[in-house]
């Protein structure tokens, strides 16, 4: 056991483990001890003593994701295109600011809303129902459509309905 402690702690190998392995470095250290009792005492061995390092490994990548959806958010936010997530029944679950100009509606008022709190009188079921069953499909819906604001005045946009699917 010596031996390889030894062999894992030498500074070229420390600073492989840390720095330049892969995230399987279970596997490819495994791949090294011929006795699976050893690999356990030197993997608990090696976060003992490198621990640190390795927290210090993964904070600074959790911080990059985080300042990558900040900098994504940031972007949506600031846009003068109005951007809005609806759930697979019309609820809407998140929305940007440029909704909230065009709509008259407060955040706190359209969140949890079903989507035909914007709907106007101007089109006929058909379109509706085009509209329902092409996203529902998979596919994008784009066309020019008449939205009620919060004090029912009316307008025209051009929109662009994106469906997203996850696992289920």
């Amino acid at each position: 056991i010596d031996s390889v402690i030894n062999f894992i702690f030498s500074a070229e190998h420390l600073h492989f483990i840390l720095f330049d392995s892969p995230d399987n470095f279970a596997d490819s250290l495994l791949l090294n001890l011929s006795n699976y009792t050893i690999f356990i005492r030197v993997s608990f061995i090696l976060v003992c003593i490198a621990g640190g390092l390795l927290v210090n490994r993964y904070v600074k990548k959790l911080k990059k994701t985080e300042s990558d959806l900040y900098l994504r958010e940031a972007s949506i936010n600031a846009t003068i295109t109005g951007i809005m997530i609806a759930d697979s029944e019309g609820i809407i679950q998140w929305c940007n600011p440029a909704i909230l100009t065009m709509t008259g509606y407060t955040k706190n008022e359209i969140i949890g809303q079903y989507i035909g709190i914007l709907k106007s009188d101007a089109h006929d079921e058909t379109l509706h129902k085009t509209l329902w069953q092409t996203i529902k499909s998979g596919q994008v819906w784009q066309g020019e459509i008449v939205t009620r604001r919060k004090d029912g005045s009316t307008y025209y946009e051009e929109q662009t309905i994106t469906p997203i699917f996850d696992e289920n």
